[in-house]
Protein backbone atom coordinates (compact mmCIF):
# COMPACT_ATOMS: atom_id res chain seq x y z
CA UNK A 1 0.00 0.00 0.00
CA UNK A 2 2.57 2.40 1.14
CA UNK A 3 4.47 1.49 -2.30
CA UNK A 4 1.91 2.26 -4.23
CA UNK A 5 1.13 6.22 -2.63
CA UNK A 6 4.94 6.62 -3.70
CA UNK A 7 4.68 5.66 -7.21
CA UNK A 8 1.62 7.83 -7.34
CA UNK A 9 2.53 10.65 -5.65
CA UNK A 10 6.22 10.52 -7.72
CA UNK A 11 3.56 10.65 -11.08
CA UNK A 12 2.09 13.64 -9.61
CA UNK A 13 5.02 15.17 -8.55
CA UNK A 14 6.39 14.54 -12.21
CA UNK A 15 3.39 15.57 -14.51
CA UNK A 16 3.16 18.80 -11.67
CA UNK A 17 6.74 19.37 -12.80
CA UNK A 18 6.02 18.85 -16.59
CA UNK A 19 3.16 21.13 -16.47
CA UNK A 20 4.85 24.09 -14.30
CA UNK A 21 7.84 24.09 -17.15
CA UNK A 22 4.93 24.13 -19.89
CA UNK A 23 3.71 26.60 -18.25
CA UNK A 24 6.87 28.63 -17.74
CA UNK A 25 7.61 28.37 -21.56
CA UNK A 26 4.24 29.53 -22.66
CA UNK A 27 5.03 32.58 -20.42
CA UNK A 28 8.03 32.85 -21.93
CA UNK A 29 6.39 32.76 -25.58
CA UNK A 30 3.74 35.21 -25.02
CA UNK A 31 6.66 37.45 -23.37
CA UNK A 32 8.12 37.71 -26.55
CA UNK A 33 4.90 37.41 -28.77
CA UNK A 34 3.87 40.21 -26.60
CA UNK A 35 7.09 42.45 -26.67
CA UNK A 36 8.18 42.11 -30.29
CA UNK A 37 4.17 42.38 -31.19
CA UNK A 38 4.56 39.07 -33.25
CA UNK A 39 2.39 35.63 -33.36
CA UNK A 40 5.28 33.55 -32.94
CA UNK A 41 5.31 30.07 -31.88
CA UNK A 42 7.70 27.66 -30.46
CA UNK A 43 9.52 26.66 -33.24
CA UNK A 44 10.78 30.66 -32.79
CA UNK A 45 13.58 28.99 -30.55
CA UNK A 46 13.25 25.11 -30.92
CA UNK A 47 14.05 23.08 -34.29
CA UNK A 48 10.59 21.28 -32.94
CA UNK A 49 7.61 23.08 -33.98
CA UNK A 50 6.14 21.90 -30.74
CA UNK A 51 9.32 23.10 -28.35
CA UNK A 52 11.82 21.52 -27.05
CA UNK A 53 14.96 19.70 -27.77
CA UNK A 54 17.89 21.35 -29.78
CA UNK A 55 17.47 25.38 -30.31
CA UNK A 56 17.59 27.21 -33.84
CA UNK A 57 19.96 29.92 -33.87
CA UNK A 58 17.27 32.56 -32.83
CA UNK A 59 17.17 29.65 -29.32
CA UNK A 60 20.65 30.42 -28.58
CA UNK A 61 20.41 33.94 -28.68
CA UNK A 62 17.35 34.22 -26.54
CA UNK A 63 18.99 31.89 -24.80
CA UNK A 64 22.51 33.82 -24.27
CA UNK A 65 20.20 36.69 -23.61
CA UNK A 66 18.71 35.28 -20.49
CA UNK A 67 15.76 34.80 -21.83
CA UNK A 68 15.50 38.56 -22.99
CA UNK A 69 12.30 39.02 -25.76
CA UNK A 70 14.11 41.99 -27.82
CA UNK A 71 16.69 39.63 -28.73
CA UNK A 72 14.33 38.44 -31.43
CA UNK A 73 13.43 41.68 -32.46
CA UNK A 74 15.96 44.51 -31.45
CA UNK A 75 13.90 47.37 -34.09
CA UNK A 76 11.14 47.05 -30.84
CA UNK A 77 12.85 47.48 -28.08
CA UNK A 78 15.11 50.50 -29.79
CA UNK A 79 12.28 52.89 -29.71
CA UNK A 80 11.43 52.93 -32.93
CA UNK A 81 9.94 50.77 -35.64
CA UNK A 82 11.55 50.92 -38.88
CA UNK A 83 10.44 48.97 -41.71
CA UNK A 84 12.04 48.58 -44.68
CA UNK A 85 10.53 45.71 -47.13
CA UNK A 86 13.11 46.73 -49.87
CA UNK A 87 16.23 46.45 -48.34
CA UNK A 88 17.47 49.67 -49.28
CA UNK A 89 17.97 51.44 -46.18
CA UNK A 90 14.95 53.56 -45.97
CA UNK A 91 11.94 52.69 -43.98
CA UNK A 92 8.38 54.16 -44.43
CA UNK A 93 8.11 55.52 -41.12
CA UNK A 94 10.20 58.81 -41.63
CA UNK A 95 11.03 60.47 -38.44
CA UNK A 96 13.81 58.78 -36.38
CA UNK A 97 13.80 55.92 -39.31
CA UNK A 98 15.09 58.74 -41.68
CA UNK A 99 13.71 60.22 -45.08
CA UNK A 100 10.42 58.27 -46.19
CA UNK A 101 11.10 55.38 -48.57
CA UNK A 102 7.75 56.33 -50.69
CA UNK A 103 7.87 52.74 -52.47
CA UNK A 104 8.80 50.06 -49.75
CA UNK A 105 8.34 47.54 -52.22
CA UNK A 106 11.05 48.45 -54.79
CA UNK A 107 14.53 48.53 -54.07
CA UNK A 108 15.11 50.93 -56.43
CA UNK A 109 12.64 54.27 -55.43
CA UNK A 110 14.18 55.71 -52.44
CA UNK A 111 15.48 59.30 -51.13
CA UNK A 112 18.77 58.35 -52.42
CA UNK A 113 18.05 57.55 -55.85
CA UNK A 114 18.13 59.76 -59.10
CA UNK A 115 14.94 60.64 -60.65
CA UNK A 116 14.29 59.19 -64.30
CA UNK A 117 12.83 62.09 -66.39
CA UNK A 118 10.33 59.73 -68.49
CA UNK A 119 8.76 56.65 -66.61
CA UNK A 120 6.02 58.95 -64.70
CA UNK A 121 7.77 57.80 -61.35
CA UNK A 122 8.77 59.67 -58.19
CA UNK A 123 12.40 57.87 -58.39
CA UNK A 124 13.68 59.89 -55.53
CA UNK A 125 10.43 60.03 -53.50
CA UNK A 126 10.61 64.07 -53.19
CA UNK A 127 6.74 64.50 -54.45
CA UNK A 128 7.81 65.86 -57.84
CA UNK A 129 7.63 63.23 -61.18
CA UNK A 130 9.81 62.97 -64.54
CA UNK A 131 9.67 67.01 -65.92
CA UNK A 132 8.26 68.42 -62.23
CA UNK A 133 11.51 68.01 -60.39
CA UNK A 134 14.17 70.21 -61.01
CA UNK A 135 16.66 67.49 -61.18
CA UNK A 136 15.08 67.07 -65.31
CA UNK A 137 15.36 70.72 -66.11
CA UNK A 138 18.31 69.92 -68.40
CA UNK A 139 17.19 66.47 -69.83
CA UNK A 140 16.29 66.15 -73.36
CA UNK A 141 12.67 64.47 -72.39
CA UNK A 142 11.44 67.72 -70.47
CA UNK A 143 13.50 70.33 -72.88
CA UNK A 144 11.01 72.46 -75.21
CA UNK A 145 11.86 74.12 -77.92
CA UNK A 146 9.24 76.37 -79.77
CA UNK A 147 9.82 76.53 -83.38
CA UNK A 148 6.61 77.76 -85.25
CA UNK A 149 7.97 78.41 -88.45
CA UNK A 150 9.72 75.16 -89.01
CA UNK A 151 13.34 76.60 -89.53
CA UNK A 152 15.27 74.39 -87.55
CA UNK A 153 15.56 77.37 -84.65
CA UNK A 154 13.66 78.10 -81.72
CA UNK A 155 12.97 81.05 -79.38
CA UNK A 156 14.07 79.56 -76.19
CA UNK A 157 17.62 79.18 -76.70
CA UNK A 158 20.24 77.88 -74.30
CA UNK A 159 19.42 73.74 -74.59
CA UNK A 160 17.44 74.05 -77.44
CA UNK A 161 20.12 76.71 -79.46
CA UNK A 162 20.60 79.73 -81.00
CA UNK A 163 17.30 81.96 -80.96
CA UNK A 164 15.37 82.50 -83.46
CA UNK A 165 14.51 86.15 -83.32
CA UNK A 166 11.67 85.79 -85.63
CA UNK A 167 9.34 82.82 -85.23
CA UNK A 168 6.77 83.18 -87.32
CA UNK A 169 8.96 84.25 -90.16
CA UNK A 170 11.15 81.10 -92.17
CA UNK A 171 13.57 83.63 -94.22
CA UNK A 172 14.59 85.06 -90.58
CA UNK A 173 16.63 83.25 -88.49
CA UNK A 174 20.58 82.77 -86.80
CA UNK A 175 20.94 80.60 -89.88
CA UNK A 176 19.77 83.03 -92.69
CA UNK A 177 21.92 85.24 -94.62
CA UNK A 178 21.62 88.90 -94.15
CA UNK A 179 20.19 91.03 -96.95
CA UNK A 180 21.57 94.59 -96.66
CA UNK A 181 18.87 96.44 -97.57
CA UNK A 182 15.76 95.28 -96.51
CA UNK A 183 16.11 97.11 -93.04
CA UNK A 184 15.32 93.57 -91.24
CA UNK A 185 17.72 91.84 -89.21
CA UNK A 186 17.88 88.47 -91.09
CA UNK A 187 20.39 86.20 -89.41
CA UNK A 188 19.28 87.54 -85.72
CA UNK A 189 22.55 88.84 -84.68
CA UNK A 190 21.07 92.52 -83.78
CA UNK A 191 22.82 94.23 -86.62
CA UNK A 192 21.22 95.26 -89.54
CA UNK A 193 22.25 95.80 -93.35
CA UNK A 194 24.92 97.75 -93.75
CA UNK A 195 25.61 97.69 -89.68
CA UNK A 196 25.89 94.10 -89.98
CA UNK A 197 29.63 92.99 -90.47
CA UNK A 198 28.05 90.27 -93.78
CA UNK A 199 27.26 93.43 -95.98
CA UNK A 200 30.87 94.77 -95.43
CA UNK A 201 30.97 94.04 -99.06
CA UNK A 202 27.58 94.74 -100.50
CA UNK A 203 28.02 97.38 -102.84
CA UNK A 204 24.95 99.01 -100.96
CA UNK A 205 27.73 98.94 -98.36
CA UNK A 206 31.04 99.63 -99.25
CA UNK A 207 32.50 103.28 -99.85
CA UNK A 208 31.97 103.59 -103.40
CA UNK A 209 28.61 102.40 -103.05
CA UNK A 210 27.73 105.00 -100.79
CA UNK A 211 24.93 107.64 -102.15
CA UNK A 212 23.73 110.46 -100.24
CA UNK A 213 21.01 109.91 -97.04
CA UNK A 214 18.73 112.72 -98.79
CA UNK A 215 19.59 111.67 -102.16
CA UNK A 216 16.44 111.97 -104.54
CA UNK A 217 18.20 110.08 -107.18
CA UNK A 218 16.33 107.01 -106.27
CA UNK A 219 13.64 108.21 -104.39
CA UNK A 220 13.19 110.00 -100.72
CA UNK A 221 16.17 108.23 -99.02
CA UNK A 222 14.80 109.54 -95.60
CA UNK A 223 12.45 107.24 -94.74
CA UNK A 224 13.81 104.02 -96.54
CA UNK A 225 14.94 102.84 -93.17
CA UNK A 226 18.69 102.53 -94.74
CA UNK A 227 22.17 104.29 -94.16
CA UNK A 228 22.27 105.38 -97.34
CA UNK A 229 25.79 107.61 -96.78
CA UNK A 230 27.40 104.65 -94.57
CA UNK A 231 27.44 107.16 -91.82
CA UNK A 232 25.95 104.63 -89.10
CA UNK A 233 22.99 107.24 -88.87
CA UNK A 234 19.55 106.36 -90.92
CA UNK A 235 16.56 108.46 -92.21
CA UNK A 236 16.07 111.63 -90.09
CA UNK A 237 18.38 111.02 -87.92
CA UNK A 238 21.02 111.91 -90.16
CA UNK A 239 21.97 115.96 -90.32
CA UNK A 240 22.10 115.41 -94.28
CA UNK A 241 17.87 114.93 -93.66
CA UNK A 242 17.79 118.00 -91.27
CA UNK A 243 15.32 116.26 -88.82
CA UNK A 244 12.80 116.12 -91.75
CA UNK A 245 12.30 113.39 -93.87
CA UNK A 246 11.44 115.63 -96.66
CA UNK A 247 14.82 117.90 -96.70
CA UNK A 248 17.46 116.46 -99.09
CA UNK A 249 19.78 117.93 -96.95
CA UNK A 250 21.06 120.46 -99.46
CA UNK A 251 21.57 124.16 -100.05
CA UNK A 252 18.81 126.49 -100.94
CA UNK A 253 19.17 129.11 -103.83
CA UNK A 254 20.90 127.03 -106.64
CA UNK A 255 19.15 125.53 -109.78
CA UNK A 256 15.37 124.62 -108.97
CA UNK A 257 16.36 124.40 -105.01
CA UNK A 258 14.34 127.98 -104.33
CA UNK A 259 10.19 126.35 -106.08
CA UNK A 260 10.71 122.59 -104.97
CA UNK A 261 8.99 123.23 -101.99
CA UNK A 262 11.32 121.56 -99.53
CA UNK A 263 13.18 123.85 -97.14
CA UNK A 264 16.59 121.75 -98.58
CA UNK A 265 19.10 123.63 -96.08
CA UNK A 266 16.90 122.52 -93.23
CA UNK A 267 17.03 126.11 -91.96
CA UNK A 268 12.70 126.04 -91.17
CA UNK A 269 12.54 128.10 -94.43
CA UNK A 270 11.09 126.87 -97.75
CA UNK A 271 11.76 128.56 -101.42
CA UNK A 272 11.10 132.26 -101.55
CA UNK A 273 10.99 132.95 -97.94
CA UNK A 274 14.50 131.68 -97.05
CA UNK A 275 16.53 134.90 -97.90
CA UNK A 276 19.14 132.35 -99.41
CA UNK A 277 16.88 132.31 -102.69
CA UNK A 278 16.73 136.04 -102.79
CA UNK A 279 18.90 136.35 -105.73
CA UNK A 280 16.88 133.25 -106.87
CA UNK A 281 15.24 134.35 -110.48
CA UNK A 282 11.99 132.42 -109.09
CA UNK A 283 11.63 134.94 -106.80
CA UNK A 284 12.11 137.91 -108.30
Amino acid sequence: MKKTLTVTLTVFLCLTFIVTIAQARRSMLSGVNDTCGTSYGCGICHVDPKGGGPLTPEGDVYLASGNDSCSLCTEMCGGSNCTDADADGFSIEGGDCGPVDCNDSVQSINPDSSEICDDSIDNDCDGKVDCLDNECDTDAACIICTDNDNDGYSVEGNSCGAVDCNDDDLAVSPGAVELCTDAVDNDCDGLIDCSDADCNDDANCTTTGCIPEASREKGKKCSDGVDNDCDDVIDSDDPDCGGDTGDTGGTEGKGQTCSDVIDNDGDGQTDCDDSDCSRNKACK
